[in-house]
């Protein structure tokens, strides 16, 4: 909010119809809110889990292998040779 064109409003002088729109787009966006944190951490999960591996891959000898998850199915051995 920019603060230029506030008005404050007494909601007990608002309509029910005018209460009940604003509840429903304050649900709307509290959904929407959820569902962004929830991808968020789904992605810092990701993060972290991807971050983990380069490490690993870091600290490995000549030789050694390890599977790398490309998704939460799907991973490929990757050995190191230097």
């Amino acid at each position: 909010m920019a603060g230029e064109n506030v008005q404050t409003v007494d909601i007990s002088e608002l309509p029910l119809p005018r209460l009940t729109q604003i509840k429903q787009e304050l649900d709307s966006q509290v959904e929407i809110f959820g569902s962004s944190l929830q991808q968020l951490k789904i992605a810092q999960k990701k993060y972290g889990d991807s971050r983990e591996c380069v490490e690993k891959m870091q600290s490995m000898k000549d030789g050694n292998s390890m599977l790398v998850p490309l998704t939460d199915s799907v991973s490929f051995r990757y050995y190191y040779y230097y």
